[in-house]
């Protein structure tokens, strides 16, 4: 997060946070849930004014999931993250559309590369 991520997936296996707390204006709003990504069950989209209040509130999440999920998604928002901000995400959804649109051009030849054989 420090360095512009603005998404992870948690290994709650080996996650060592301190037991966390929900801190802020209305803090239960700051956590919503949102759609898994790749090996994680669950997906939670954390609001937070600084560095600490997001990881106080991530592992506050982690550890009420702790016993559900062996893996969850974060998405990070808030004005102390640096630019520019990168999501795994994001950057995993654009090589998956340029690949779906060489895949779908008719008249090109087909590439070894893009194929499974």
């Amino acid at each position: 997060l420090e360095q512009g991520n603005i998404d992870f997936i948690a290994n709650l296996r080996y996650w060592a946070g301190h037991p966390g707390e929900f801190r802020g204006l209305f803090p239960r709003l700051r956590v919503s849930p949102i759609k898994p990504w790749c090996n994680a069950t669950a997906g939670y989209s954390v609001r937070a004014m600084s560095f600490d209040e997001a990881l106080d509130t991530i592992n506050k999440v982690v550890e009420n999931e702790r016993d559900s999920h062996e893996f969850l998604y974060f998405r990070v928002a808030g004005p102390w993250l640096p630019w520019p901000q990168k999501s795994y995400v994001d950057e995993a959804m654009e090589e998956y559309k340029e690949l779906e649109y060489e895949l779908s051009r008719p008249d090109e030849y087909v590439r070894r590369d893009l194929h499974d054989f």
